[in-house]
């Protein structure tokens, strides 16, 4: 049964098909990756700038300053992340994958 599903030329086309527009959508998400590099380079020029300053402050404002750090060093962690999963997934030559893959 399986047999007959593989060897049929239409069944494959579509699992082609399917799989070149899977693997396209993952590379234009991998593409679109100038914005969040771009926030990662304004939040390490924020977080930088920010623990130069810290020492600048009261105590009751540090905590502030403090609060914002953290905030703005997750932010860039989470960008990060999101970048690895791009690049990870995207990247590929989605014709050359779908061929080897059907």
């Amino acid at each position: 049964m399986l047999r007959g599903i593989i060897d049929d030329e239409d069944n494959m086309r579509r699992v082609r098909d399917d799989v070149l527009k899977r693997l396209a959508e993952s590379q234009e998400r991998a593409d679109d990756t100038g914005p969040a590099r771009k926030r990662i380079s304004r939040l390490d020029d924020l977080i930088c700038k920010g623990v130069e300053k810290l020492v600048d402050f009261d105590a009751e404002d540090a905590k502030d300053v403090s609060r914002m750090l953290k905030e703005w060093r997750a932010e860039r962690r989470a960008l990060r992340r999101r970048l690895v999963v791009a690049k990870r997934d995207g990247g590929q030559d989605p014709q050359a994958v779908a061929d080897e893959m059907v």
